[in-house]
Parts: C-alpha cells; structure tokens; sequence
C-alpha cells in the first residue's frame, strides 16, 4: 500500500520510560466503537495498527489545546482522540473521526 505516516517528535507528552509505556491499557468508549464500525474496512485497518501502536510508543501524538490529558494521533484522513489516564495506565480512546472542520468541535474532556 502507499501510505506513509511523518514520525513527528512528542511535544507536550508526559516523558515515560519504555518500560513504563508498554504498561498502558488502551480501552475504547462505546461511541468511539459505534464511529469505528461506520469507517470503511480499509480505514479500519489503518485505524487498528495505529491504535495497537499507541500500547508501546507515543509517537507522532499532539496534545489538544484546552485539555489537561486529551491528545491525538492521525491516522490516513482520520484523527483518533484519546485521553491518559497516567495514574490508571490506560489509554482511553473517545473519538474516531475523519478530518475535517468539524473534527475537533464537541470534544469534551
């Protein structure tokens, strides 16, 4: 396939060691599956490796301006919007949404 994904660097992202990254859960909220299951099977796919990817390595996330714990990572054409729980370890996805004006409007934290 001929995607490409731009490894950013991490800006504003807690600082973890490895080891304590690999000890985060990510968890999907009922909406963000309901969003998930609409998105095409080849988004789908995109979308997954992303969201395994986010269990070991924090690369490429941007933090959300307004919000103390709420990020987000893109994946092809659509951005998934997640909150740290660094206390909890656990990576708890909210929103799976296509890029547009609209992405980022009813985020709430």
């Amino acid at each position: 396939m001929g995607t490409s994904l731009r490894v950013e660097k991490m800006r504003n992202v807690p600082t973890l060691k490895s080891s304590l990254r690999k000890m985060f859960k990510v968890k999907i909220t009922k909406s963000a599956k309901k969003e998930f299951k609409k998105i095409d099977k080849k988004d789908q796919k995109v979308i997954s490796i992303k969201i395994l990817a986010l269990k070991s390595s924090f690369t490429g996330i941007k933090k959300l301006k307004g919000f103390s714990n709420t990020f987000r990572i893109r994946a092809g054409s659509f951005r998934i919007v997640f909150e740290m729980l660094s206390e909890e370890k656990i990576l708890k996805i909210t929103y799976i949404r296509k890029r547009n004006e609209k992405t980022f409007k009813n985020i709430k934290s």
